[in-house]
């Protein structure tokens, strides 16, 4: 299970508990779609827990031990999605 803090640019909230699938609509900006992957491995880290995060063209993969937390922040004015982690690491698949 892991937390996700999203923060829309307009709006700031939090999803506790999540598991499977899960999106994010950032006020008509874009969907962002988090997938739990469980043990499954995308990247490089070897954390036994992992979400694959997409937004538009563009995919990161957090790991984490225990609870994660998963931290969305969009800009609105450079329209750009930040993605950190509280508990746990992120890495762009993508560039």
């Amino acid at each position: 299970m892991f937390d996700i803090n999203v923060d829309t640019g307009i709006t700031k909230y939090v999803v506790s508990n999540c598991g499977g699938e899960t999106q994010f609509d950032m006020n008509g900006e874009g969907i962002v779609r988090i997938n739990d992957l469980a043990h499954r491995k995308m990247g490089t880290n070897n954390a036994s827990w992992g979400i694959c995060i997409t937004f538009h063209d563009r995919v990161w993969e957090m790991r984490y031990e225990g609870l994660g937390a998963l931290n969305l922040a969009y800009n609105r004015t450079n329209k750009v999605l930040t993605v950190t982690a509280s508990n746990g690491a992120v890495t762009e698949i993508t560039h």
